[in-house]
Formats: structure tokens, C-alpha cells, sequence
């Protein structure tokens, strides 16, 4: 602040800058106001740094992951940071919200919602963020990640407690379920809520992928939550050029339901028969010809076009 402020007032006390306060005596309200709203923002951010402490930090070629301590509530949390993006948080015991999952993955949201469609206990998720949804399965059931960044799993199973030995299996999900014959009930693609999405995740080719890793009554979930793409359409066109039928719920925050534990996602689930879907409440909205999503061209490996989610096409 000192610097900027020292750097808005050349010529306060230069003879030789006299005509620079004369000609310009205007921008002194401005400049006064400037610097007034900078203090402002910086306090605001210290205060804000205040509650919160960085205990972990890791650099890789995908980019840098913090783990941060905080409190909210009057209960203390981590939280698991890629860059901008929060990646999951768990509140810490003597909570006894503590073997929770929360964020994105609390019971309460879409996602949990969509992955309770299924009907055998062979569960798969693609992006491991902090592990939350290795709380899905129920007695009996296992669920299997796949995760492109061995930062992430040592992260998860350092700092949260989700994780736990659950296999995690690294590098790209797409080339390595290519390359397995495993099947699942369940597949949770978890992998689009960063400012880059990896495009070739979202492709049809990588929906024939996922489709040939899936039960016949299998259903595949997509958390599209983006801060700046609106995925729904694509996701949609999607589906339907493969014969797909499916359903959206996007939540919005309320001040009646605001938690700083719980995050409101925009979730997708996709299913081979139309009746795997009646379980669904009526926050979903079905694929249908006069549904609500944009109308966008399937993504391919060969087409994609960032510039229709971002709505600027």
C-alpha cells in the first residue's frame, strides 16, 4: 500500500512538478480514494489469512496443491486447494461430522443422489480430489480411483481420512481404463470443476470409454460444477448422440440452506435404459425436447468448442 500510494503522489512536494498539481488537482480525491480502497481490500485479506493456516503445499506439472487449515462454525476443517479450486473438505474430529464427506459429496447433494442409482456395489471414480467419495460404499461395496497426479493421493492419505488404503490407480483415466477390463456399477467422473478442464474426458470418444467399463444397468455421473463453463449442454449432446437418456440437477445456495461445508453442484447421471431414472426426485430435469439445457454439438476427440459453454457462441 506504502508503495502505490508513494507512486500516486509524484509531485506532491516537487517545486519543479508544481504544474503536474496544478493541472492535475482532480485526481487527488481519486487518488485518495484509490489508495483508501486498496487499504480496504488488504485488511479484508489479512483478515480473511487470519483464520487459516497452510500446513501443506506440493508443486507438480499439473500444478500446485495446498491443504489448508481453517475454522468455520467454531469447527476446525481442512481443506484441499488445486490451485483456486477447493478440491474437498473434512472437518476434523472430535466433530462428530468428522467421517462425513462433505463439499461436493455430502448425502444432501446431487452427486450422492446419482451414485445411489445403482445397483451392485462395484463403484469407480475418475479425479480423486481429497477422497470424500471413497465414504460412498456401503458395507460390501468397493470403489476404485483413478487419478493423474500421484500428488493428490499422497495428499489424501496424509491429511484426510476418507482415503485410507483405498486403491488409487495413477494416470490418465481415460488410457488406463482403455486398458483394463474392469466393469463397474458405478462410475463417478469428478474431474471438470477446475479453471482447465481436461477436454478429452468429455468427449464421446470417452464416453464409449466409460460406457465399456459399465454394467448394462450401470449409470455414469458427471459433476459438471464449473465457476465459468456451463457444461450441461455438452454432456447432453453427448448422451443423446449415443442413445443415452439422462437427467441434470443443478442446486443453488440459499440463505436458508448457505453451509460452508456443504458445496452445491451441478451433477449429470446418464443410464442405457429411461427407467433407471424414476428413482429421481423432481430436481432433476430429464433430457427431453423441450428441457432447458443449451443446445450444443457432441464434443469428439476431433471438435470441441469451449466457446459454447463459456456462452460466447
Amino acid at each position: 500500500i506504502a508503495l502505490c500510494a508513494l507512486a500516486l503522489g509524484v509531485g506532491g512536494e516537487r517545486p519543479d512538478l508544481a504544474w503536474f498539481r496544478t493541472v492535475h488537482w482532480r485526481f487527488a480525491v481519486s487518488r485518495a480514494a484509490l489508495t483508501g480502497t486498496m487499504a480496504l481490500l488488504t485488511v479484508q485479506w489479512l483478515a480473511m489469512q487470519g483464520s487459516q493456516s497452510v500446513i501443506a503445499s506440493t508443486r507438480s506439472v499439473y500444478g500446485v496443491f495446498q491443504v489448508r487449515e481453517l475454522e468455520a462454525q467454531g469447527a476446525r476443517y481442512r481443506q484441499l486447494m488445486h490451485g483456486s479450486t477447493s478440491h474437498g473438505v473434512q472437518i476434523l474430529p472430535p466433530d462428530p461430522r468428522s467421517a462425513m464427506p462433505m463439499a461436493y459429496y455430502h448425502p444432501s447433494g446431487g452427486n450422492y443422489a446419482a451414485m445411489e442409482l445403482r445397483n451392485g456395489g462395484r463403484l469407480a471414480g475418475i479425479g480423486l480430489g481429497a477422497g470424500a467419495a471413497a465414504a460412498w460404499p456401503r458395507d460390501g461395496e468397493s470403489i476404485v480411483f483413478y487419478e493423474i497426479d500421484p500428488d493428490a493421493r499422497e495428499l489424501a492419505r496424509t491429511w484426510f481420512t476418507h482415503l485410507g488404503d483405498t486403491e488409487v490407480r495413477i494416470g490418465d483415466a481415460r488410457l488406463v481404463l482403455a486398458g483394463e477390463e474392469s466393469t463397474y456399477d458405478a462410475l463417478f467422473v469428478d474431474a471438470f470443476s477446475g479453471d482447465g478442464i481436461p477436454v478429452h474426458l468429455l468427449t464421446e470418444e470417452a464416453f464409449r470409454v466409460y460406457l465399456d467399463h459399465l454394467a448394462e444397468d450401470g449409470v455414469l455421473v458427471l459433476h459438471i460444477s464449473n465457476r465459468f463453463l456451463d457444461l450441461r449442454g455438452v454432456v447432453r449432446a453427448n448422451a443423446l448422440d449415443l442413445g443415452l437418456a439422462g437427467a441434470i440437477r443443478t442446486d443453488r445456495a440459499t440463505p436458508e440452506t448457505a453451509d460452508p461445508f456443504v458445496y452445491f453442484a451441478s451433477t449429470a447421471v446418464l443410464v442405457r435404459d429411461p427407467a433407471r431414472l424414476a428413482e429421481l426426485d423432481d430436481r432433476w430435469v430429464r433430457f427431453a425436447d423441450d428441457d432447458p439445457f443449451p443446445r450444443h454439438a457432441p464434443w469428439t476427440d476431433d471438435h470441441t468448442n469451449l466457446l459454447e459453454p463459456l456462452g460466447l457462441w
